[in-house]
């Protein structure tokens, strides 16, 4: 056996990519509603030729973790995780929102 670990490879569920119809099944809930936590970015899903798509897997982890607040240090971190060990990533932060408000206007 080789020293090295082979990584877990992600099952065909595991990267199955769902429709809106499909997601709103899987969560049990109304299409009009996912649609709604799609649009403000609460449920992570992307639009492809106009039509939502989602990611199961992330669909899953979104269920289990919960959503962070828009814009707030966690929400950021779980995007751009890379940041993280940044000493003044609230600086970073607080200069983007300034800029974001300055284009905003």
């Amino acid at each position: 056996m080789s020293a090295l670990a082979k990584p877990p490879t992600l099952g065909v569920s595991e990267q199955e990519v769902l429709t809106l119809a499909e997601t709103a099944a899987f969560l049990r809930a109304p299409e009009e509603a996912v649609l709604e936590l799609a649009a403000t970015g609460t449920v992570p899903g992307q639009r492809v030729g106009g039509e939502w798509r989602f990611l199961k897997r992330a669909v899953v982890e979104w269920l289990r973790l919960g959503s962070p607040p828009r814009g707030s240090s966690k929400a950021v971190l779980r995007h751009f995780g890379a940041f993280r060990d940044d000493g003044d990533l609230a600086e970073q932060l607080a200069a983007t929102r300034a800029a974001r408000l300055v284009y905003q206007r």
